[in-house]
């Protein structure tokens, strides 16, 4: 499991956000390929797990976004949230998840994002025993 050090998720009023958002939402960019997509959903899980509130962050990263750069989103999110599924959506298909809001798709992520760091959680304490 990543190790992150949640004071660099932090804002000035405690609250955890995502620090370098491009990284983690705009497969368009040179620094989304800063980290594996497991990184990232590693990252994120523990993030939510800690009071992200993943439709929240979505929605302020949005207000700075290109239309491209929107569409560009909504695909990774569908992406995310079939991986940990998992899928290879490039493969299989999206099955319409695509036609989600980015909204709707960062909330379905976010529960999938819960259930990852859990099911993580437990299989590395189990590989402790």
């Amino acid at each position: 499991m990543v190790k992150i050090n949640l004071d660099n998720f932090r804002d000035s009023d405690g609250s955890i956000f995502v620090y370098q958002p491009k990284v983690y939402f705009d497969n368009l960019c040179f620094e989304y390929a800063e980290n594996t997509v497991d990184e990232k959903l590693e990252i994120l899980s523990e993030l939510v797990i800690n009071g992200l509130d993943l439709v929240s962050e979505i929605e302020k990263y949005m207000e700075n976004c290109s239309p491209v750069t929107i569409t560009s989103l909504k695909a990774t999110l569908a992406y995310y949230f079939l991986y940990l599924r998992g899928e290879d959506p490039y493969s299989t298909g999206f099955h319409g998840l695509d036609e989600f809001s980015e909204t709707k798709l960062a909330a379905m992520l976010q529960e999938s994002l819960v259930a990852h760091y859990n099911d993580t959680c437990f299989k590395n304490s189990t590989n402790m025993l």
